[in-house]
């Protein structure tokens, strides 16, 4: 007697039947087309907030270029933070990069590659063009719009050449002498300790004063990174940085890209900052400005300005007439920080989040260029204030030792 063996095929026919019973019996449900989805293809296009190419100049004949070849150093400067001679001197950097390097995407990422063909399509973009892109985006703030106008590029263009114009400021800048962070020699100590002297007759060994910046960020996706972030003091989430600045107006320490809970103190100690402080004040005596917030414990290379000079006990913490003048000195550190966001608006605008750091490239870029800024252009509150004679003397690349 045989015995009847189904085969794969009844199982899949069963399957079948089965569906489509089953859809016969749940007809589908008419969906309400979103807002978006209603809009026609024209529609669409007025509201993408965007300007298209045939809308725009050449960007080889776009505004950017009128102003340029003005050669006024004013016109330069509120455009590009920079007069043609530093703008010049920052070029010549630039340039072999602009044409070594190419930009490509490699999945999702952003990545500069080699250019070691000279296929494709020729770029429209010149290495000043790119450059100076870079530059006025740190001098404008919002959405793309008027840089748009101004070097004649798409919004897809724009924001690749705007990327890699990034990566090469910071590639350029990041060794060369006059932009880079680094602590004073022994004789600029001494000299800007001289310097604060001269203003404040009590304070007599300080070279420089510090203090924290928060810079507003985009609120993170969840819960966990969102707390990060979070300042309960402000009710906001920030990225925290801290800086270092003496008398000639440039950053002389730095720590960046921080999450928005760490408080100053820790960050210094993260960063080894009080141990770059500490090793200036062993080999010069000299000290920094700082504020009650910083380090509990007590440092002989940290100058404290207490906002309540007296303890708990009702005695001074120290002469008052000294608090007075290191609050005064600590002033220095807040002209550092208004200029690096005068000077960079682009700061101001809300971060957004990411964690693939293009965010603390763009801080890196803001702290090289302001160095570099602060030697090559001047116009910097700090060192008009402190050391005048730079400006007096018409040199406002190196001061006199």
């Amino acid at each position: 007697m045989s015995t009847f063996i189904p085969s794969p095929d009844d199982d899949d026919d069963d399957i079948m039947i089965t569906l489509l019973l089953l859809a016969m019996c749940y007809p589908p449900v008419n969906r309400t087309p979103s807002f978006r989805e209603s809009l026609t293809v024209d529609e669409v296009r007025r509201r993408s907030g965007k300007i298209r190419r045939h809308a725009l100049q050449h960007p080889l004949s776009s505004p950017f270029w009128t102003l340029f070849n003005s050669k006024h150093d004013d016109a330069l400067i509120t455009l590009c933070g920079f007069d043609h001679a530093s703008f010049e001197l920052l070029h010549q950097l630039f340039k072999p990069c602009f044409y070594s390097f190419t930009p490509c995407r490699k999945n999702t990422d952003f990545i500069v590659r080699n250019s070691t063909t000279k296929k494709g399509r020729q770029r429209y973009l010149c290495s000043i063009s790119c450059l100076a892109l870079g530059l006025a985006w740190t001098r404008t703030r919002g959405s793309y719009m008027i840089l748009q106008i101004i070097f004649g590029l798409t919004h897809g263009s724009l924001s690749v050449w705007l990327r890699f114009s990034r990566r090469m400021i910071v590639k350029v800048l990041l060794t060369h002498e006059d932009a880079v962070v680094r602590l004073p020699t022994a004789d600029e100590a001494t000299l800007f300790a001289t310097m604060i002297n001269q203003k404040y007759p009590l304070i007599t060994n300080c070279w420089g004063a510090m203090d924290g910046l928060k810079l507003t960020l985009q609120r993170a996706g969840n819960e966990t990174q969102q707390n990060n972030f979070y300042n309960g003091w402000t009710h906001e989430h920030y990225v925290t940085n801290l800086f270092l600045f003496s008398p000639d107006g440039k950053i002389r320490c730095s720590y960046f890209n921080a999450p928005g809970v760490l408080h100053d103190s820790t960050m210094a100690i993260w960063s080894s900052i009080y141990d770059q402080i500490e090793t200036v004040y062993r080999d010069t005596g000299k000290k920094v400005v700082v504020d009650s917030a910083f380090a509990s414990k007590k440092s002989n290379a940290m100058l404290k300005s207490h906002q309540n000079n007296v303890d708990a006990n009702g005695n001074p913490r120290q002469r008052f007439g000294m608090n007075r003048q290191a609050t005064s000195i600590r002033q220095l550190s807040e002209w550092g920080m208004r200029c690096l966001q005068g000077s960079f608006p682009r700061i101001k605008d809300k971060f957004r989040y990411e964690e693939k750091g293009e965010r603390k490239l763009i801080l890196q870029m803001i702290v090289l260029l302001y160095n570099f800024r602060a030697s090559k252009v001047g116009q910097n509150q700090i060192a008009s204030v402190y050391m005048p004679y730079r400006y007096l003397h018409g040199n406002a690349n190196r001061y006199a030792m």
